[in-house]
């Protein structure tokens, strides 16, 4: 039976999380060579060690093999030493095998990078007495709809100390069964929502989700957590307490439902 939660989104997702945990893959498992070139295994981007990189020397770029088809919806860079601006474009395909010409290929522009990260300037802020984690650095950390690859090819990104993917070694995963759903041109600020609550709710059940148009949800049979624009509802304050009042916002007529979590805890969803 699909369930469908609305605006508010709640279902125990605070005891879900003390059951699941973020769906980082283990690196250990992953063979990395540079494409192109015919050279030993690349180990610096996944030795847990900032101060090592990869550098691109005439190579295409790298060819990362995961041993199994993985269903992936994030990747996270961290910059080698030395770099002084954002990656300019970023190529990534997403290969059942290495030679797969109906892979996925997205290409990302102007990425930018966690230069506290990078060991140079790490010590430029210690010497100024800087807090090393500064809230204002962006991430090279992109998001996106589940795909199901077991090769990642990386171009245009260099030099490269570190990769994280992110996803699930579950081969059901991949199938068509929870959703996110949004409209296409729904505000910005809703579709970042979604974006949001789509790779939360991945990372807690270990399932990544897509985010869909409505005119797509009969196509997910499961749980459909839908982003909905309730500006109409609030237009003044007079009208947002009478709608209130009347069910038609969340947290409205609705009373907070309390379930019993692991470690006798109590959360209180309402939708």
């Amino acid at each position: 039976m699909k369930r469908t939660i609305g605006t508010c989104v709640a279902a125990g997702l605070t005891a879900l999380a003390l059951q699941a945990r973020a769906a980082q893959l283990d690196s250990s498992k992953w063979t990395v060579t540079a494409l192109g070139m015919e050279q030993p295994a690349i180990k610096e981007v996944t030795d847990n060690n900032l101060d090592t990189c990869w550098t691109n020397a005439g190579g295409k770029g790298l060819l990362v093999d995961l041993g199994q088809v993985a269903v992936l919806h994030r990747i996270y860079f961290t910059p080698g030493a030395g770099v002084t601006n954002g990656y300019a474009q970023a190529k990534l395909s997403f290969l059942r095998t290495p030679e797969d010409t109906q892979g996925v290929t997205r290409v990302y522009h102007s990425i930018t990078c966690e230069w506290w990260k990078v060991s140079e300037q790490r010590r430029k802020l210690q010497v100024k007495g800087e807090d090393l984690l500064p809230d204002n650095k962006a991430d090279v950390d992109l998001k996106f709809d589940p795909i199901p690859a077991r090769y990642l090819r990386i171009e245009g990104v260099t030099p490269i100390a570190e990769i994280e993917l992110y996803g699930s070694l579950d081969k059901a995963a991949g199938e068509k069964r929870d959703a996110v759903v949004v409209r296409t041109n729904a505000p910005d600020v809703l579709r970042v929502a979604a974006e949001d609550l789509r790779y939360y709710i991945g990372e807690l059940t270990g399932r990544p989700l897509p985010i869909v148009a409505p005119e797509q949800e009969a196509e997910y049979p499961g749980t459909l957590y839908k982003i909905v624009d309730l500006a109409a509802f609030a237009r003044t304050y007079d009208e947002m307490v009478a709608n209130s009042r009347a069910g038609r916002l969340p947290n409205g007529a609705a009373k907070p439902e309390f379930v019993t979590c692991p470690q006798g805890r109590n959360s209180a969803t309402a939708g």
